[in-house]
């Protein structure tokens, strides 16, 4: 049996006109999908159970941004999102956006907070990783310290890769730390900034966001495009769009790696490339560039 795979591509400018454009392209995507979707899904609890764990897994995928009492206010969206849509409210959007934009300011100035915040590397500590039945239960008066704990680990792993050597690593710890740790709060401190700071405007990027995860409730085929992200796509399956000869994933710590060099495309010719290079920034002949860690990757790839 064939499945239909369904590309929702919507003009940024379409629905962007009216104070409800972001109900206006909700509501067109329902009525697309049960119109040309082969097996379309209703709109029930589990859409919005779907979509707004998968959404806020997204904002939040380490627990250390939201409080649990945040994502106790929100959660009463979780199975109620079906029928705000219905209704065409869209008003949860706003609050979840107004929730989210605090958490990250608050974050970013507690980055700034640790910088020289006394770290002990001699204690023994633990750290949670999966996400598996992981909830949302930091309080805010542990949130340094389950920030500061993921620091740790991170700053640990960063130094241990450098040498093989540990006595050399131990006599040089001080010194090494605080360059890792700079390395590490500016590369946070800037994915923060891009998301408060993003071209599209913060709700915008957000509502994107909400539209690809609903989009992607019917079945992992579908999508939902704006404009760029139209153009990116029809340029990508084009036979004559122009390539590096790269491909790329990311890693565990969202670093942009090379995967494959492909053989006899402009990367292999120049010889400066190999698989599991990690990109750090990209720039065009003028000289206009981004740090890839703190740079959406519409942006890099649009370069």
């Amino acid at each position: 049996m064939k499945k239909l795979v369904l590309l929702l591509l919507f003009s940024m400018h379409a629905f962007g006109q009216g104070k409800n454009a972001f109900c206006d392209k909700l509501d067109n995507i329902a009525k697309l999908v049960k119109k040309e979707h082969f097996r379309p899904k209703p709109i029930d609890d589990s859409l919005s159970v779907f979509v707004f764990d998968t959404f806020l897994d997204g904002m939040d995928p380490h627990r250390n941004i939201l409080t649990k009492g945040e994502h106790s206010k929100l959660a009463k969206y979780r199975y109620t999102l079906d029928n705000l849509i219905t209704k065409d409210d869209c008003s949860f959007i706003t609050e979840i956006a107004s929730v989210y934009k605090e958490a990250l300011q608050r974050k970013q100035q507690l980055l700034n907070v640790l910088q020289k915040a006394a770290i002990d590397y001699t204690v023994a500590d633990t750290l949670r990783f999966s996400r598996e039945n992981f909830p949302f239960d930091m309080t805010p008066s542990d949130q340094e310290r389950i920030v500061k704990k993921r620091l740790k680990v991170e700053i640990l792993e960063d130094i241990s890769m450098m040498s093989s050597n540990l006595d050399s690593l131990k006599v040089n710890f001080k010194t090494i730390e605080e360059v890792v740790r700079h390395k590490i709060l500016e590369t946070a401190r800037c994915k923060i900034a891009s998301i408060l700071e993003d071209k599209q405007g913060f709700q915008s990027k957000l509502e994107n966001n909400f539209l690809n995860i609903f989009c992607s409730y019917f079945d992992p085929h579908s999508n939902y495009f704006t404009v760029d992200a139209k153009s990116s796509f029809m340029s990508m399956l084009s036979t004559s769009n122009l390539s590096l000869g790269l491909n790329f994933t990311l890693n565990e710590k969202e670093e942009l790696v090379v995967e494959e060099v492909i053989p006899g495309g402009p990367a292999a010719r120049s010889e400066m490339f190999e698989k599991n290079d990690v990109l750090i920034k990209v720039a065009d002949k003028t000289g206009v560039g981004y740090t890839v860690s703190c740079t959406s990757l519409e942006a890099i790839g649009d370069m």
